[in-house]
This record gives C-alpha cells, sequence and structure tokens, in this order.
C-alpha cells in the first residue's frame, strides 16, 4: 500500500524539525542530512511501511544513522 504523498511530506516536515531541534543542527543542514540519508530512501520509496512508524523512533534512526555515518560535518 502506497501511502499519502501529502502525508509522507508532513511526516518528513516533522522529522526535520525535531532532528534539529534535539541535535542542535540548523534547520538546512538537517535538511541535507535527511535527504541524504537510507531514512529518506525507504520513506521515499514507501519500504515496508516505515512511514507507519511513530516519528520520536525515526528520528531517533536518523540520529543513530548520521552518528554510524559521520553525516553532520
Amino acid at each position: 500500500m502506497l501511502a499519502n504523498k501529502t502525508l509522507i511530506n508532513m511526516k518528513y516536515v516533522r522529522e526535520i524539525m525535531e532532528f534539529s531541534k534535539i541535535t542542535s543542527i540548523s534547520t538546512n543542514d538537517v535538511l541535507r542530512i535527511f535527504y541524504h540519508s537510507d531514512l529518506y530512501f525507504l520513506l521515499k520509496n514507501s519500504i515496508s511501511d516505515i512511514y507507519c512508524i511513530s516519528d520520536n523512533w525515526l528520528v531517533e534512526k536518523l540520529k543513530e544513522e548520521c552518528e554510524n555515518k559521520n553525516m553532520s560535518k
């Protein structure tokens, strides 16, 4: 099942804003991080209904991915 694109875009915004808030990274930098992440690829392609998972969990996964790949630099 494919998710509504508007709902997915709203999810992106919530995750980007929350990630920026918890990491104190600027929104512009978070956009770069998010759009180059594996998480974005999964959400964009509606893989495994990942869009149904809570925003907080996804933000934590993005944070882990960022730390593992050292994407914040």
